[in-house]
């Protein structure tokens, strides 16, 4: 017999996404006064690039969790349960791999980079900063395997366990960090902390597996049958993901070459709170990645049910933003400090900026992927991405302002982001046409417009044309469908 969730099962996941993305960032800010004026800014500064390192060094994770979500989600529908142990102890297989090849790259940056003096290191307060850098690259393999589990739990659904999980890790090193730093610890004691705990929390996680999934077990035999199409997939989502690490994580070592430890501990401040304010927009639509897959799987339609939530994504994330930019002036000292408040205000202005647009990336990134059109998402990815890198580049070489760059980086998505739509739209078998894309994208132009005007008038006048042509464009899309449900057979 044929029955159906409704939008409460959407609801309670995007409820835990958002949950898991939203509270660290909460506690990220509430810590981050403690962790700064325990470390110095100059050091500090060094721990945010340490940190943009390990994030970079993710490109090298082949973006397998996309793949986990995928080849797993439709194994549990359909094959026994012996063959999705076969598929998970595979998966495991891959990443360790990944983490070898991680470990090589570590030695050569510990090699290199001192050699040739780059990232303005020479002066940097630790004692060893080859050895800091290869602790680097071990953190960030070790990463792949926590990307693995989350993604193993959300294929099955199980949502309020990933979130848990994964707010625990980022919470718990966190507080691990700021403990240390007051009292005293180096960066390089920070970091090997760091590791201590990764390699325990690992243990922790395969303890959950074992209980959410109860046919799981580890296989210590090569399963070198699924070895290519694991990585053949992965390869196209993770040309994707470089592209994304490449021209919106690197920008903090452009930074600190081109600005020093000093400006780039207060740039990466606010570029790592915005950086979590993607993930929470993230999350509120993440719960779709399987349930677009499952319906692409049943021969169903997706398309109404991407048009609905990415309506809902971009309504609530616009207004988020907006309220955000009306009450910064006054939260964000009140959470960090004047002193600090300062020094970031300017950054704050320009990046609500830069996630209006770019939250138009999101939705499209979940529908190509899961209707298995990933050249196409790999293609829109490199539409984006390129220009933006591009753009930042130049700005911060010709004019060594980190403010500048970040609205270069805006300019390159504000024109792009439409045309991504656009093709969507063409691909789905929706006839529309490019000026409409623009048109569509008018009201985030005004919302950048408005927070660079001065006078509280004209600001309102903005506000008011925003709302309406919000609710035009993306209200009739909420209101005529009933997608956010799915079907059981």
């Amino acid at each position: 017999m044929a029955g159906s969730i409704k939008l409460p099962r959407g609801l309670k996941h995007s409820f835990w996404g958002v949950l898991d993305a939203s509270l660290y960032p909460a506690i990220y800010l509430a810590t981050m006064p403690a962790l700064v004026s325990g470390l110095g800014a100059v050091a500090f500064g060094l721990w945010m690039l340490v940190n943009s390192i390990v994030v970079t060094l993710q490109l090298f994770n082949l973006n397998i969790g996309v793949t986990t979500i995928r080849y797993v989600s439709q194994s549990m529908a359909s094959a026994k349960d012996e063959d999705t142990n076969v598929l998970i102890n595979a998966i495991f297989q891959v990443i360790t791999f990944l983490l070898f090849a991680v470990l090589v790259v570590g030695v050569l940056m510990a090699w290199l980079i001192p050699q040739f003096h780059a990232l303005q290191l020479s002066d940097a307060p630790v004692q060893n900063i080859s050895l800091l850098l290869f602790l680097s690259a071990a953190f960030a393999g070790l990463k792949f395997f926590d990307l693995v589990c989350n993604s193993l739990l959300k294929a099955a659904e199980h949502f309020r366990a990933a979130a848990i999980l994964n707010t625990t890790n980022r919470s718990a090193l966190l507080l691990i960090n700021v403990t240390m730093a007051r009292a005293g610890a180096s960066v390089q004691d920070l970091l090997l902390a760091n590791l201590v705990f990764a390699v325990v929390f690992i243990l922790l996680q395969l303890y959950v597996l074992s209980r959410k999934f109860p046919f799981f077990s580890l296989l210590f035999h090569r399963q070198v049958h699924w070895y290519q199409p694991l990585i053949r997939f992965s390869f196209f989502p993770w040309l994707q993901f470089l592209l994304v690490i490449l021209a919106f994580q690197t920008d903090r070592l452009w930074v600190a070459h081109y600005a020093g430890l000093k400006e780039l501990s207060s740039y990466s401040l606010v570029a790592t709170i915005f950086n979590h304010v993607h993930m929470i927009f993230i999350a509120i639509a993440g719960w779709m990645l399987p349930r677009l897959s499952a319906m692409t799987a049943r021969g169903e339609d997706p398309m109404p049910l991407y048009q609905n939530v990415r309506a809902m994504l971009l309504l609530l994330s616009t207004g988020a933003l907006l309220c955000f930019f009306a009450l910064y002036p006054c939260l964000l000292p009140m959470w960090i400090g004047a002193g600090v408040f300062s020094g970031i205000a300017p950054y704050v202005r320009a990046f609500i900026g830069f996630e209006l647009v770019f939250i138009h990336t999101i939705m499209p990134f979940f529908y190509l992927n899961a209707t298995g059109k990933e050249r196409l998402a790999t293609a829109t990815t490199a539409l984006y991405a390129v220009p933006a890198y591009l753009l930042m580049v130049g700005a911060i070489y010709w004019y060594h302002s980190p403010l500048v760059m970040v609205r270069a980086m805006t300019g390159g998505i504000a024109v792009a982001a439409p045309i991504l739509n656009f093709i969507v739209d063409r691909r789905s078998g929706k006839r529309t046409q490019l000026v409409m894309a623009y048109f569509e994208l008018l009201p985030f132009y005004l919302a950048i417009t408005m927070l660079y005007v001065p006078g509280i008038w004209p600001k309102v006048l903005l506000l008011v044309i925003i709302a309406g042509l919000l609710l035009q464009n993306y209200l009739p899309d909420i209101r005529k469908t009933k997608t956010w449900r799915q079907q059981i057979t």
